[in-house]
């Protein structure tokens, strides 16, 4: 059974990280007045959301979709941190868990591609009619049925 490697991040860091970049996020968006234009906000939290799903865990990365909707829905479509229940808001949310999921099985699937590439292969069994001898300190290898030639 192949087992899912572990992301480069655990989760107990990565929505912190997650939770952290959508903050920032958002606060840009708000300053560059993405209230009057609700897709860049989205947009940006998005990305956000797919940066943090592609390095930690999916519990900790749909934690950190939910915080990025909550933050668009209650500082760019809501104001004053009201969040705005809307068909628009639902839509924001969809988006956001969809791209989350996807960017996560991405992720997933890249790091099973890398742990299959770095399998080591089993190693060859010895040839059964070859004998190690030790000359001089040296180790050698000579056939059991030849012998090596002696040197002067």
């Amino acid at each position: 059974m192949l087992r899912t490697p572990e992301p480069p991040v655990i989760g107990q860091v990565g929505y912190p990280l997650g939770f952290a970049a959508a903050v920032a996020v958002s606060v840009v968006a708000v300053a560059a007045h993405a209230t009057g234009h609700p897709l860049w906000s989205v947009g940006a939290l998005t990305v956000t959301a797919a940066m943090t799903a592609a390095v930690t865990t999916l519990p900790a990365t749909l934690a950190t979709a939910g915080v990025c909707w909550m933050l668009h829905a209650g500082f760019v479509l809501g104001r004053r941190g009201e969040l705005e229940l809307s068909a628009e808001s639902a839509a924001d949310a969809a988006l956001l868990t969809a791209a989350t999921v996807l960017s996560y099985g991405t992720a997933v699937a890249v790091r099973i591609g890398r742990q299959r590439r770095a399998e080591i292969p089993e190693p060859r069994r010895p040839d059964s009619n070859l004998q190690v001898v030790e000359i001089f300190g040296d180790p050698l290898t000579e056939r059991s049925s030849g012998s090596l030639p002696c040197p002067g």
